[in-house]
Parts: C-alpha cells; sequence; structure tokens
C-alpha cells in the first residue's frame, strides 16, 4: 500500500485547521475592531 491516501488526509486536515485558524482569528479581531499591524502579516 502507498502512503498517498494519507498524504491527501493529512494535507485535508492542516490545510482546514489553518483555515480555521485564519478565520477564527480574523473574526476576533474584526468583532472588537483592532487594526492588526501590517507588520504581523509579513510587512505587507
Amino acid at each position: 500500500m502507498s502512503n498517498h491516501n494519507r498524504i491527501v488526509i493529512i494535507r485535508i486536515v492542516a490545510s482546514t485547521l489553518l483555515g480555521l485558524m485564519a478565520l477564527g482569528g480574523g473574526a476576533a479581531l474584526a468583532s472588537r475592531g483592532i487594526d492588526v499591524p501590517a507588520m504581523w502579516w509579513g510587512g505587507g
């Protein structure tokens, strides 16, 4: 058996968790009306 399915599942779970954390963090900041410094997001 190959590890292809396992790799796909890991990638899906990881991307989902990252997306949820990003959405949760953004929603929390937006609800509090906090302006996030650009340097926190890579100096953009």
